[in-house]
């Protein structure tokens, strides 16, 4: 609209204005699906030939077109338990662990002279540490009972740990 020779901008600004509120409602309303997914919660055990992980690590990585965090939790004693406040999705995931036990013997601590520690060896193959072996399907809620019975180690994993010393 032209008044007195003027370009009166209040129409668009109008326009512009309801545009923004129209799209802030229906972000915060959304769009009437459904509700979001219950976060996952995932507890089992993890052993290697039958012997409980006595320390480690498990992550569940989103995989299949899945987003989202991936989900850790510390192993103890062969148990785990992922916390729903993670956050994670139900889904599929590629499961990787690491997980050591103690020897029984104590060795010397470098940074502490005189200080002795238990001396640890690793317990999980290498192939189930860094590449995702195993997949598993997670639901929403409580997922109970997903346990891993890993193999032993090989000679081949012993031989691949020294040649990665060596190397640095």
């Amino acid at each position: 609209m032209i008044l007195r020779g003027k370009i009166d901008h209040q129409p668009f600004t109008r326009l512009v204005s309801a545009a923004a509120f129209l799209a802030a409602t229906v972000s915060l309303l959304g769009c009437g699906g459904s509700e979001p997914a219950e976060p996952v919660q995932v507890k089992g055990q993890v052993t290697v030939s039958g012997k409980a992980i006595e320390m480690g690590e498990i992550a569940f990585a989103p995989i299949e077109g899945l987003v989202g965090p991936v989900l850790k939790a510390k192993i103890a004693n062969g148990e785990y338990f992922v916390d729903p406040q993670q956050q994670g999705l139900p889904g599929k995931y590629a499961v990787t662990f690491s997980g050591k036990k103690r020897t029984g013997k104590k060795i010397p601590y470098p940074e502490y002279p005189g200080t002795l520690v238990d001396e640890l060896v690793k317990m999980v193959p290498n192939r189930f540490e860094k590449k995702a072996m195993l997949k598993q399907e997670l639901k929403a809620g409580v997922n109970s009972g997903i346990n891993f019975d890993l193999p032993p180690r090989t000679a081949e994993d012993e031989e691949e740990d020294k040649r990665r010393m060596a190397s640095g």
